[in-house]
């Protein structure tokens, strides 16, 4: 994400182009965001978030 937002113009001149290549960061970063917050709703389970490695 930071690469495309950096330097713009080596990504379009690629040769190596992946279709649809800005979505999918967007989305794990929303899933792990969703975990997170799944796991701190309850009780039983709310030191996981502060324990797991990021």
């Amino acid at each position: 994400m930071v690469d495309r937002r950096l330097r713009p113009l080596l990504q379009g001149s690629s040769k190596f182009k992946m279709p649809g290549g800005l979505f999918p960061p967007y989305t794990v970063l929303a899933f792990r965001a969703f975990i997170i917050r799944a796991l701190a709703i309850q009780p039983d389970t709310l030191a996981s978030p502060f324990f797991t490695p990021t």
